[in-house]
């Protein structure tokens, strides 16, 4: 069931489960479904209303600016140095934009 929910579900249906279970449902789940402690103790405050919830803009999981960096953000150099071992080993027309390796 986990595996088809988005990013924010899985933590919100876990905490729901875990207040079901009372005294030491936050530890059952957690060895149950491999979620952190912290992240379904989050799902519980949130679900509580004592914790923030972050809306999202409208068809988006995630505020803009979160989430992971992009590779070319975090190694500067990244793309020229991708594109000089493409050159060693690329094969096609040279004229082409498209190439592909050996």
């Amino acid at each position: 069931m986990l595996g088809i929910l988005n990013e924010f579900q899985p933590r919100f249906f876990v905490a729901e489960r875990a207040v079901q279970l009372g005294y030491g449902g936050v530890s059952r789940l957690s060895a149950l479904t491999g979620m952190a402690r912290p992240t379904i103790q989050k799902g519980i405050r949130e679900l509580s209303g004592t914790g923030p919830v972050k809306p999202a803009a409208e068809g988006w999981m995630r505020r803009a600016g979160e989430g992971r960096k992009r590779n070319d953000e975090l190694e500067p150099g990244l793309e020229r140095e991708l594109e000089h071992i493409m050159e060693e080993s690329a094969a096609g027309d040279p004229m082409s934009l498209l190439k592909w390796n050996r």
